[in-house]
């Protein structure tokens, strides 16, 4: 007959006896002195902990302030470094600006010396201790030969040091850009005046108003004439205010608008040889004066490029940029005036 524990029911072998109650009791004995060890060492732990927790919150609060600081001391130190940085910028900025208004300036008063200082003065102390009576022809004589010379040393800085030249132009008197201006509006009048009466592109053009064999109306040819003339002055008006108002807008140079006008002298000379040329060459189809008309206006942008980059001390950058700006500009706005006034076209 089989045998089972009365404490946990397992069954016995014959002659086995189960050891459950002592290892029960072995277990209750061990636990007990456990909680007892636990009682006795727990506030020792407890506060070893504290101590541990609090000193690794010292640490991690050390730390984390020095790391704090740092990042205070690298912004503080970035901050530094860019207000040194835009100084040093606007102090270049100002200093640049300054080095080419006296450059303009150093120009100006230099070709004003030059071109008629002390023998202008010298002539008028010896014109007015004369008196106001007529200067005798010997004193003219001196004048042209003087005024001859001045022209042939320009012509020669024109012709073989042209930058020479064209630095100079750009400070010339007020009364020699008007001038050159009238002389160049004039002979676009004469080449349209001369196109349109002996060339076969005029006729061409004047085909369907005209009958067989008929000559060009004096009128219309005087008409023609106005609107070229009238065209040309117009162009150089808006050329004139786009290079004011693109120079004054950048803040590059702080021009007047008298210096605007001489600093597109350059540009206005250097077209007068190719319409002179142009005019030897209406006859004809008169397709080869509208091409050397067209180089001069090529010569007239280059001219202007070197303008800006000697007498404002600019690069080569940015005198390219602000001409592109100019004479993008100018053929819009010369393309709305043609399209008013030349509606036929």
């Amino acid at each position: 007959m089989a045998r089972y524990c009365f404490y946990c029911n397992k069954e016995l072998k014959p002659g086995e006896r189960c050891t459950c109650r002592a290892s029960v009791e072995a277990r209750s004995k061990a636990e007990a002195a456990r909680q007892g060890n636990q009682t006795q060492t727990g506030p020792a732990a407890a506060a070893a902990a504290s101590g541990a927790a609090q000193a690794a919150g010292t640490k991690a609060r050390t730390g984390q302030s020095a790391r704090q600081e740092r990042r205070e001391q690298r912004a503080q130190a970035k901050a530094e470094r860019s207000r040194q940085k835009q100084a040093r910028t606007q102090s270049s900025s100002r200093s640049s600006k300054q080095e080419r208004v006296h450059a303009w300036q150093r120009h100006s008063y230099t070709n004003a010396y030059e071109t008629g200082g002390p023998e202008y003065s010298r002539t008028g102390q010896r014109g007015s201790s004369a008196g106001s009576g007529p200067a005798s022809a010997y004193d003219r004589f001196q004048q042209y030969v003087r005024t001859a010379g001045k022209a042939t040393a320009f012509i020669n800085d024109y012709i073989t040091h042209p930058t020479q030249g064209i630095q100079k132009l750009g400070h010339s008197r007020l009364r020699v850009s008007v001038a050159v201006l009238a002389v160049q509006l004039l002979l676009m009048g004469l080449l349209t005046a001369a196109l349109t009466s002996f060339s076969s592109l005029g006729r061409l053009l004047l085909y369907s108003s005209l009958a067989s064999g008929e000559s060009v109306p004096l009128t219309w040819v005087a008409e023609y004439v106005l609107q070229a003339v009238f065209l040309g002055l117009v162009a150089f008006g808006i050329k004139w205010l786009l290079t004011h108002i693109s120079f004054r807008i950048s803040q590059v140079a702080q021009l007047s608008w008298r210096e605007s006008f001489q600093l597109l002298t350059p540009g206005l000379v250097y077209t007068l040889p190719f319409l002179l040329l142009a005019l030897c060459f209406t006859n004809g189809s008169g397709l080869q004066a509208l091409a050397l008309a067209l180089a001069g206006l090529a010569f007239s942008a280059a001219a202007d490029f070197l303008s800006f980059r000697l007498n404002l001390n600019l690069s080569s950058d940015q005198s390219l940029r602000y001409l592109a700006i100019i004479l993008a500009l100018l053929s819009i706005f010369m393309g709305i005036v043609l399209s008013l006034f030349l509606p036929s076209l």
